[in-house]
């Protein structure tokens, strides 16, 4: 081709197209990295979240699992590494187990409910801890599953505020919905010591003028109006 050889060729070839590929090699890597900045973060913030799993942050989390573990495409066809499927497995297990509720049979029946929300949720922190530990194996975390389940820092002043925060929402929910009283017992009222001594003096007197003969002294001052 014009006259070049094939080493030729392919070294004009090169030189065009280095700079070409270079840059998209370094879009892939930038992509990747992006990539893999996201899943730590996601890793972050449930282990950070683990002891208060229904906080905002936790639950935002959860949901980006999907996206981020959902593997790559090629040519219209998703293709999941293993780690990624057991990320992706131990979340859907995880979600079955958050989206159960309390059987109907159990209406009405305080103990059998109290014992089924115990077991709910002995389940619930057994399958987030197998997705944790899948998490960490997919994202080369050295964690086994003691330390993720008793590696837990949760201060009992913070259990104490959650729980009178809770109890003050639902006590207020309830006046608000109609199914608790708001109570008005009085206690007393502000009363003013000069007032209360001035009424007790006129009642007094009152009293003598009404229990005496001479009874009440009336007078009654005439005027004339001038027009």
């Amino acid at each position: 081709m014009f006259g070049l050889s094939f080493s030729d060729t392919c070294l004009v070839g090169a030189t065009l197209l280095g700079p070409v590929l270079a840059i998209q090699a370094q879009k892939f890597i930038e992509r990747a990295t992006e990539r893999t900045r996201r899943r730590r973060e996601i890793f972050v913030v449930l282990m950070a979240t683990r002891a208060t799993r229904v906080a905002p942050e936790h639950v935002q989390a959860l949901n980006r699992i999907d996206i981020e573990f959902s593997g790559r495409r090629f040519f219209g066809f998703e293709w999941q590494q293993v780690g990624e499927r057991a990320v992706s497995d131990a979340w859907r297990e995880h979600l079955a187990r958050l989206s159960e509720r309390v059987p109907a049979k159990f209406e009405g029946k305080a103990e059998a409910t109290a014992a089924w929300v115990e077991d709910w949720d002995r389940r619930c922190s057994e399958s987030f801890v197998d997705l944790l530990y899948s998490l960490s194996k997919c994202l080369r975390f050295h964690f086994d599953r003691a330390q993720l389940v008793r590696g837990v820092y949760w201060p009992k002043a913070h259990g104490d505020a959650d729980l009178l925060t809770r109890k003050i929402q639902d006590g207020l929910a309830d006046v608000l919905s109609g199914s608790r009283p708001l109570r008005m017992d009085v206690v007393s009222f502000p009363v003013s010591q000069e007032a209360l001594s001035l009424q007790i003096a006129a009642q007094r007197k009152l009293l003598e003028a009404l229990s005496t003969e001479a009874g009440i002294p009336v007078s009654i001052n005439g005027g004339v109006s001038k027009g």
